[in-house]
C-alpha cells in the first residue's frame, strides 16, 4: 500500500507496516533496469544450455 516517495534521483522509499512491525522499502529504478537485463541474459544462457 502507499506510494513511493522520491528521495533522490535514484532512490524511492515507502513505509510498510506488517504484523505490528515497520519496514522501509527502498527502490532504485536504475538498479531495477540493470537487474532486468542481467536476468534476461541468464535466461538466454540457460535456454541455450537446455537445447
Amino acid at each position: 500500500r502507499g506510494r513511493y516517495q522520491k528521495v533522490s534521483e535514484n532512490l524511492e522509499v515507502k513505509n510498510v507496516e506488517h504484523n505490528g512491525k515497520r519496514y522501509v522499502i527502498c527502490f532504485n529504478p536504475q538498479e531495477a533496469e540493470r537487474d532486468a537485463q542481467v536476468r534476461q541474459q541468464v535466461l538466454k544462457h540457460l535456454e541455450q544450455k537446455l537445447k
